[in-house]
């Protein structure tokens, strides 16, 4: 089982996630969205107009990047265009009768999706980030459904399958990159396959290889069941749904135990993983060598696959209290972690600030325990985070600062 999970009443502030339509009001979980909200943070939701002005402050931004770059806007069918996408190939390197198998699912859930929502899977997976998230958040619950785990795989294959064919939504996603800190920036939803972040201030960058990662996209997904049979009995709280949580709970397990647990030797290891070279994100795996850019990194990947709107976001350094309230900073050269949305039954967002590899810290009696932090940010600290590049969060016995 997944451990660690179980949320307080502070610890969570957020909206149902329906899997077959994330984005879409679902009358019938209001009950359980009203009972679950906690009053603490009723009133703190994040209107749908403040998500829109930021994404239209992004969207100059990209503008104005895209200028000094040269780099022309690309619309999603001349990317598919020129990727020459064959119904007859997988992105997926796969034996001949998997293949065939993963082909003969794409099929089967591209005609299910038109039937359901009178529109193209290909063409939601090639539209905006709502668009991308409600066709994943549909995949995902296709996949999850499956009680037979080679069906379950098959189809989660299928999944990232159709993902690197058709979720090609340009070359950058909202950056915030600049000439005195390059390694500022911001993604929305999944990575292109082939993305090359920029790591640190030496200009050192990490190439995302998703079709390399199909193991841990399996291995999410059973994290997540398995979360989900743990908390069958945990009552929503705070508005975040079971769901939810095990979604961001699974992607913080994943990213441990795909690229290995931290130790003394991290730091030097990730440093010469970049020496001279441009690694990859699989090159990671097993190595204990992965920090923030790795970790985030792959857990943006996991969580837009389930569906979840979620940014990746690079930035300065994040500074934290010590036990005698000083701050800290948790390094020198910035820091990389992920920003979780969800949307409620009246319209408004929730968001959440997610980071994989600063967990909470619980003492339980003679031992200490690692919890996911999953902090909830209320409509005036998203405000201040969008506008000013800062907030402070105090989640948990924890006070922290997170900066663009």
């Amino acid at each position: 089982m997944v451990e660690g999970l179980t949320p307080t009443t502070d610890e969570t502030s957020g909206g149902k996630l329906g899997f077959s339509d994330p984005i879409k009001d679902d009358k019938k979980d209001r009950d359980t969205e009203t009972q679950g909200r906690a009053a603490d943070h009723s009133s703190q939701g994040i209107t749908p107009e403040q998500i829109e002005e930021k994404r239209q402050a992004d969207e100059v931004r990209m503008a104005e990047l895209r200028e000094q770059l040269g780099v022309a806007n690309s619309s999603s069918e001349t990317a598919r265009t020129e990727q020459g996408i064959s119904e007859s190939e997988t992105r997926l390197d796969l034996a001949e009768e998997e293949r065939s198998e993963v082909l003969r699912i794409e099929q089967e859930l591209k005609s299910a999706f038109e039937t359901e929502y009178a529109g193209k899977l290909e063409e939601f997976l090639a539209g905006d980030a709502l668009q991308r998230a409600k066709a994943d958040a549909y995949l995902f619950g296709r996949a999850v459904a499956e009680t037979d785990p080679s069906q379950r795989r098959l189809s989660t294959l299928a999944h990232l399958d159709l993902d690197l064919k058709y979720n090609q939504p340009g070359e950058l996603h909202r950056p915030y990159q600049t000439a005195s800190r390059p390694t500022q920036f911001e993604y929305e939803g999944m990575l292109n396959s082939g993305t090359e972040l920029v790591k640190g201030s030496a200009g050192e960058k990490l190439r995302v290889d998703t079709e390399q990662l199909q193991e841990a996209f399996i291995d999410f997904t059973e994290k997540y069941l398995k979360a989900i049979e743990f908390n069958k009995d945990r009552v929503p709280t705070g508005g975040l749904t079971n769901e939810q949580l095990c979604v961001a709970g699974a992607a913080w397990r994943e990213t441990l135990d795909y690229f290995g647990h931290p130790n003394e030797d991290t730091i030097v290891r990730a440093r010469a993983s970049y020496e001279d070279r441009t690694p990859s994100l699989s090159e990671f795996k097993g190595k204990s060598s992965s920090v923030c850019t790795e970790g985030s990194a792959l857990a943006q990947q996991l969580i837009a696959f389930a569906g979840v709107y979620s940014r990746l976001i690079s930035g300065q350094e994040m500074m934290e209290a010590n036990e005698r309230g000083e701050l800290e900073h948790s390094s020198l050269d910035g820091h990389v972690f992920n920003e979780f949305f969800t949307r409620q039954s009246d319209g408004s967002w929730n968001a959440f600030i997610l980071d994989v590899v600063n967990p909470l810290y619980v003492k339980e009696g003679d031992s200490i325990r690692q919890r996911l932090y999953l902090a909830p940010l209320t409509g005036d600290q998203f405000n201040d985070f969008s506008t000013k590049g800062l907030v402070w969060v105090k989640h948990e016995g924890t006070t922290r600062a997170y900066r663009h």
